[in-house]
C-alpha cells in the first residue's frame, strides 16, 4: 500500500483543509506533492469561504431555494 492509499480522512471540509496542510509537511512527502497538496487546500478553502459568502447573502436577501 502507498503513502497516499494509507492516509485516509474524514471530518468537516475545514477539518480536511487543515490535515491536508499538516499532509503537506510530512517527512515523506516529496517537495512536488508538497506543492500539489498546499494549492489542493488553498483552493478548497477559497471554495469553502465563497461558499458561506453566497449563504450569507441567500441569507439575507430572503430568497429561499
Amino acid at each position: 500500500m502507498s503513502d497516499a492509499e494509507g492516509w485516509v480522512f474524514k471530518g468537516s471540509p475545514r477539518d480536511v483543509v487543515q490535515a491536508l496542510m499538516q499532509r503537506a509537511w510530512d517527512d515523506n512527502v516529496s517537495d512536488d506533492d508538497r506543492i500539489l497538496i498546499e494549492t489542493a487546500a488553498e483552493a478548497l478553502e477559497a471554495s469553502l469561504d465563497r461558499n458561506v459568502r453566497l449563504a450569507q447573502v441567500i441569507e439575507r436577501s430572503g430568497v429561499g431555494l
